[in-house]
């Protein structure tokens, strides 16, 4: 990444929760050190472990294990409000909390965006494959329901221009970190298990998050009525075994940009087997 003769990244690197116990946990598995500041009122603290926290109720919650200061741990209550940011290499990551996420229709960006730039005189920013870009304009396609919507955009640091497709239900989501817009992935949710099992039988679906863990889906079958089993391969080869709950939800998550679909599985219910 490009970096300012001070040392900077021009553009600050930053990931979700998801990327970031990912990257964390391959820089710990290295024997490198991870530093976070978690508040901006305390220094950075030396991370050393990290693991889901299942015994407060509290479906997204993550503990870190800290040295170096008077107290032993840090508990994140719910990490998905969070992003994680470095502003050089090599140093810390300051985790921010995003606070509720601004998602507008295409109609509303269409107005923030033409008030933002023809009345303001500001360029709306937009963030597309990791880099930003001036929004110049919008096409919409005069078929009702036909035929993508288009965007197009300009990047920052030359005259080199795309487009990017869109259906006419596409959301556009803010980043504050960055002050800039992009497009949400689109979500499906459902808690029908029916619906769930038929879903993860695809031969599309290799991988599950499940409650924010990452593993390799090895079966999923209806053991009675109303009740779905998992199987699950962690990640150190070890099965692991959960049931469907009534309140369990799956959502599939398409990454607006490559068509990638990610399964985040949640509220299931863990099970020991000898």
């Amino acid at each position: 990444m490009e970096l300012t003769a001070a040392g900077y990244y021009v553009i600050p690197r930053y990931m979700g929760w998801e990327e970031f116990l990912a990257h964390t946990q391959a820089v710990l598995d290295c024997g490198n050190r991870m530093y976070i500041q978690f508040s901006s009122k305390e220094g950075p603290v030396l991370v050393t472990d990290f693991r889901k926290e299942n015994g407060l109720g509290l479906q997204n919650s993550w503990l870190f294990s800290i040295s170096g200061t008077g107290y032993t741990h840090k508990l994140i209550e719910d990490i998905t409000n969070f992003k994680f940011i470095q502003f050089r290499p090599n140093t810390e990551w300051n985790a921010i909390h995003m606070g509720s996420t601004k998602r507008v229709n295409v109609n509303d960006f269409f107005e923030i965006w033409n008030n933002t730039t023809f009345i303001k005189l500001t360029p709306v920013i937009f963030l597309h494959r990791s880099e930003f870009w001036h929004v110049m304009g919008l096409e919409f396609n005069s078929a009702r329901d036909e035929g993508p919507w288009f965007i197009y955009l300009k990047r920052q640091d030359s005259d080199f221009m795309t487009r990017i497709a869109f259906d006419r239900d596409q959301k556009f989501i803010f980043n504050p970190l960055s002050d800039s817009w992009s497009l949400d992935d689109p979500t499906q949710e459902t808690k029908d298990l029916e619906e769930i099992k038929k879903a993860l039988r695809s031969d599309e679906v290799s991988e599950v998050i499940v409650s924010g863990v990452p593993m390799r889906l090895i079966r999923v079958q209806e053991i009675a009525k109303g009740v779905l089993f998992f199987v699950f391969q962690d990640e150190e080869k070890n099965r692991r075994y959960y049931y469907a709950r009534r309140t369990t939800k799956l959502r599939i998550v398409t990454d607006s940009e490559t068509g990638e679909q990610k399964y985040l599985l949640d509220h299931i219910k863990a099970m020991h087997i000898d």
